[in-house]
């Protein structure tokens, strides 16, 4: 059994080393361009990076007239060591933290065209990133219910925040990572948490 074992182990690791030798290498921080099914390796995090499909895309096709630009979404696993997920992302979201990183699909070509057959192959850039040691976890809280409040942020250490600039699409119990500064002299209705400008946040995916 052990030799059964030791042997499988073996396999899996010889696997893994030639998917990783048929990747494409980049380096942190480097713009990947993968097509559906293609995967790159960041070699210098030990990061695997897969694009396995585009899941949608809404984006308003050229010579097009459309209510809203739409947007992209694409299916990304992330592997790090023993760690890996699977995130859906918008290429209008921005970046998603995961595991100590930022990860973002920046964009899918070709851009739709209203007189061009859908295309059957699609290539997405993607930017990956190490996160800010500084980023607070938090949860997303809805408080509309008291006067003058609307989303609240609780943070882990249990701070509550109320953000004054929420350009971020807060969804409610959404986990959020982020970077504050508290504002002092600042009057609102809202007594719930203490008044802050955001300067950093990201959705947050676990495990």
């Amino acid at each position: 059994m052990a030799c059964i074992t030791l042997m499988f182990c073996l396999l899996s690791c010889k696997n893994e080393e030639l998917n990783r030798n048929l990747a494409l290498t980049y380096e942190l921080g480097d713009p990947i361009y993968l097509q559906s099914g293609d995967s790159a390796y960041i070699h210098n995090e030990n990061i695997t990076i897969k694009f396995n499909r585009l899941v949608s895309d809404s984006r308003c096709p050229q010579g097009g007239v459309c209510v809203w630009a739409g947007e992209a979404i694409g299916e990304i696993k992330f592997v790090k060591d023993k760690s890996q997920t699977i995130l859906n992302i918008s290429t209008n979201e921005g970046y998603k933290a995961y595991n100590g990183y930022l990860i973002d699909l920046v964009d899918v070509s070709p851009y739709p065209d209203l007189h061009k057959p859908q295309p059957t192959v699609v290539t997405a850039k993607i930017l990956v990133k190490k996160a800010n040691d500084t980023l607070l976890k938090g949860t997303v809280k809805d408080y509309t219910g008291l006067d003058g409040c609307g989303f609240i942020i609780e943070l882990d250490n249990g701070t509550k925040l109320q953000p004054i600039n929420p350009s971020f699409p807060f969804i409610n119990n959404q986990r959020i990572v982020l970077t504050y500064t508290p504002l002092s002299g600042i009057a609102t209705i809202c007594m719930a948490g203490q008044p802050a400008h955001i300067n950093e946040i990201y959705e947050l995916v676990e495990p």
